[in-house]
Parts: structure tokens; C-alpha cells; sequence
């Protein structure tokens, strides 16, 4: 029960209240005029007494008891009724006190929850900030051996054997669905930002089932030779991050392929 309904019980518990002390009043007030009769009766068959005054007289003795009954139990009546409402009214506080006592408490709670919610999206910022820091180191070591900047950046010849080894364009085409979905998060405007989230959607794809594969590759391969961009020659070790930055361009093209809105 709100507050509205306990208030609307208490005013009408008092309505009626007043109501039945209002009919007592009435009802007393119309008593002293009947005994005010009664006294001018008397006054006036004192010397004149007859049977039809002895008649009227307990008449009017009649009348005033059953009067004085109706009064009785009008008064008996408002009594239990006053009992029952103040009852309901009591129960309705406690009920009420119970349901502030559970609000305060939830309220604590939810206080709790904001608290740490607040550290954990504090240690979540720090923890994107220093994720985005080593992608940068890694995104840097990856253009030098993967990619070729041809505008837009494509991939090198190691890059293309990396992809055809892990079968990456088998692995796009049938989680197709959900890296779109990572991207299309992101709201990308532009090439150069579905470039970027094509790169995030890789890496947050690490965690599926079937990168293990992928993984495997990556912890059993070989240190390679490859030329870099200046055409010297270079030792690799490839990482889990080198194989997303290699997805991510053929996820790139085929996510613009498919959203000519995008400007290039």
C-alpha cells in the first residue's frame, strides 16, 4: 500500500469520526428538546391529571427509551467501526514501516553496487588504455612485416602466406556474422575506421572456440626470414596479434564490399 492509500484511509477513518460525533451532538441536542417537552408536559398536567394525559406521558416515556436505545447503539456501532478503522490504519503503519525499512536497505545496496561499478569501469579504463598502448607497438612490428602500404594498406607476400596457412579467409566467411557485428558497434564512418575496428573485432575474437586452431599455429611456428620493407632481411616470431592484424584486411575489404555508404 503507498502512501496515497494510507492517507486516504486516515481521512476517511476521521470523516467518519466526526460524523458519528456530529449525529451524538444532533441526536443529544433533539434529547434536551424532547425532555424540555416532557418538562412543559409535566408542568402543565400537574394539576390536571387525566387518563389521555397519563397516556401521552407514557408515550413519551416510550419514546425517550427507545431514543435513548437508538442512541446507545449508534454510539456502539461508531465505537466498533472507529476500533476497526484505527486497526487497519495500525496495520497499514507497520506494513508501511516494514516496506521503508526494505526500500533503505535496497537503497544500501544499490550505493554498494554503484561504488564498485565505478572502480571497475576505472579499472577497466586503465586496463583498454594500457591494451591500446601494446597494440600500438604490436600494430607498428605488424606493418613492417605483413603489409604494404598501397593505399589502402594491403597485405605483403608473408602476410598472404600467413593468411592461406591459418585458412583466415575460411575463418572470416564463416564467422561472418559476428565480426560484422563488432564492427558495426563501433559505428565506423569512414575506411580508415572500419580498418581499426576490423582489427578490434579480431582481437575480440580470440577468445572463440575455433581460434584455437589458430592459436596452435601461432605457439608451434617456426622463427622466420622475412624481408621487411627496406628489403632487409629479418627474423619473425609470429603472435596471436600479428595473425588479427593479418585478418583484419581481408575482413576490412569484404565489410566495405558490403557497405557502399561507407566513403573511401
Amino acid at each position: 500500500m503507498n502512501t496515497i492509500e494510507l492517507l486516504s484511509i486516515i481521512i476517511a477513518s476521521i470523516a467518519t469520526i466526526l460524523g458519528g460525533v456530529w449525529f451524538i451532538v444532533n441526536q443529544a441536542f433533539n434529547f434536551g428538546k424532547t425532555t424540555q417537552r416532557i418538562n412543559q408536559i409535566d408542568e402543565r398536567t400537574a394539576h390536571a391529571k387525566c387518563d389521555s394525559h397519563d397516556e401521552s406521558i407514557e408515550l413519551l416515556k416510550k419514546q425517550l427509551y427507545e431514543f435513548k436505545r437508538d442512541i446507545q447503539q449508534s454510539i456502539d456501532n461508531l465505537r466498533d467501526e472507529t476500533r476497526e478503522n484505527f486497526k487497519i490504519v495500525k496495520e497499514d503503519i507497520s506494513n508501511l514501516k516494514i516496506d521503508v525499512a526494505v526500500l533503505k536497505t535496497d537503497v544500501a545496496v544499490l550505493k554498494t553496487d554503484v561504488a564498485e561499478l565505478k572502480t571497475d569501469v576505472a579499472e577497466l579504463k586503465k586496463d583498454v588504455f594500457s591494451i591500446k598502448n601494446f597494440l600500438s607497438i604490436k600494430y607498428e612490428d605488424a606493418l613492417t612485416f605483413f603489409s604494404l602500404k598501397n593505399s589502402p594498406m594491403s597485405l605483403s607476400d608473408f602476410g598472404k602466406f600467413i593468411l592461406q596457412e591459418i585458412d583466415g579467409i575460411g575463418l572470416i566467411q564463416r564467422n561472418k556474422e559476428i565480426l560484422f557485428s563488432t564492427i558495426d558497434n563501433n559505428k565506423p564512418r569512414t575506411a580508415l575506421d572500419v580498418e581499426s575496428s576490423a582489427l578490434m573485432a579480431c582481437i575480440s575474437f580470440c577468445d572463440n572456440e575455433e581460434f584455437d586452431k589458430i592459436k596452435n599455429f601461432v605457439y608451434n611456428s617456426p622463427e622466420y626470414d622475412v624481408k621487411d620493407k627496406n628489403g632487409d632481411n629479418k627474423k619473425c616470431n609470429l603472435r596471436l596479434v600479428d595473425v588479427c592484424f593479418i585478418l583484419s584486411i581481408p575482413l576490412r575489404d569484404l565489410y566495405l564490399s558490403q557497405h557502399q555508404e561507407i566513403t573511401l
